[in-house]
């Protein structure tokens, strides 16, 4: 886990269900941020809204639901 600021990184897959390619990835992420703390920045307000928008406009997702022909 690397905490920097208000910042935690941190895997939440459990260990018995380790997925590679994302620890790959949260391990660079990690590196990165500590090499290149002045790269962070604050989440807007202006960017906080359009994510929550976005989600509210999604509706209610299954993430266990199989994917439709259109998406395979």
């Amino acid at each position: 886990m690397l905490k920097h600021g208000g910042l935690v990184v941190r895997n939440m897959i459990p260990k018995d269900n380790d997925d590679p390619a994302l620890g790959a990835f949260l391990a660079f992420l990690a590196r990165d941020i500590a090499a290149h703390p002045e790269r962070l920045s604050s989440l807007t307000g202006d960017l906080l809204a359009a994510v929550q928008k976005a989600a509210n406009e999604a509706g209610d997702i299954d993430l266990n639901a199989s994917l439709s022909a259109d998406d395979e």
